[in-house]
């Protein structure tokens, strides 16, 4: 239950989650493949061209923070980060681009390229920004009303592991029957739906035993908006498709084709 003052501490942050993922479903909805004389890189794949420029504001943060000028690392400190002592509401976002150890940018930045270019190759570069952005935000704010509600103001969290949980949640709906791999164990291969199962299963244990080495509210949260986006995205394109089908009947009935 959460009381007054822990609902004042959260309400900007709400807020602002709200907006984002309303302008990024509103921009994954409506978005259409640019020609390729538009583009920066036209010989570039779209794919590859969106997960590189995700990944490369990764890596700008993370140099940001590796030097220390006194202008940005007040940003950093603000922005970048979500503290739930002191919550910022663009923190939200910031804190999904933020890395302050290289094997925590390095582990995170191999997985976004490794689900990122497929996934983005299937379902367009206008919705899978769409659904990274939402999924960050979102799973920024599950982590800080989690850690508001528990009192825990001695906590810190960063990291694109909500969105990049996101990321895996929708593969996994878009293609349930794809082989896995764990990474601890190569030898065992998983279908993309059990994958996912067993992870939210361990993420959930993680948030009931209290493990505090890894934000498993952030992974678990990002998981279900990634399993709610797949979803909606493939009743999205039945849509899609079953109107096509209907122009293309009237279109017969009226004898333009």
């Amino acid at each position: 239950m959460i009381n007054r003052p822990q609902a004042q501490r959260l309400l900007r942050p709400a807020l602002f989650t709200l907006l984002v993922v309303g302008g990024s479903l509103f921009y994954a909805y409506n978005w259409t493949p640019p020609a390729p004389s538009k583009r920066l890189f036209p010989t570039v794949p779209l794919a590859f061209s969106t997960v590189a420029t995700i990944i490369a504001l990764n890596v700008g943060v993370f140099v940001a923070w590796r030097i220390p000028l006194p202008l940005t690392w007040r940003i950093l400190n603000r922005y970048f980060v979500s503290v739930p002592a002191i919550p910022h509401a663009a923190s939200m976002l910031g804190s999904a681009f933020s890395h302050q150890s290289f094997s925590h940018l390095a582990l995170n930045m191999v997985v976004l390229y490794c689900f990122g270019t497929n996934l983005c190759e299937q379902i367009g570069a206008g919705p899978f920004v769409g659904l990274y952005l939402s999924g960050g935000v979102v799973s920024s704010l599950a982590s800080l009303t989690y850690n508001v509600v528990r009192q825990r103001f001695n906590v810190a969290s960063l990291g694109a592991s909500g969105a990049i949980a996101t990321l895996v949640g929708i593969y996994a709906v878009v293609n349930p029957d794809a082989q896995l791999y764990v990474i601890f164990l190569p030898f065992l291969a998983l279908k993309a739906r059990a994958f996912v199962t067993l992870l939210a299963m361990v993420e959930t244990l993680g948030i009931v035993r209290g493990w505090t080495v890894l934000d498993h509210v952030a992974h678990l949260s990002g998981l279900a908006w990634g399993v709610a986006g797949g979803y909606a995205l493939l009743a999205e394109y039945r849509r899609r498709l079953e109107r096509k089908r209907k122009e293309q009947e009237a279109k017969k009935r009226l004898g333009w084709w």
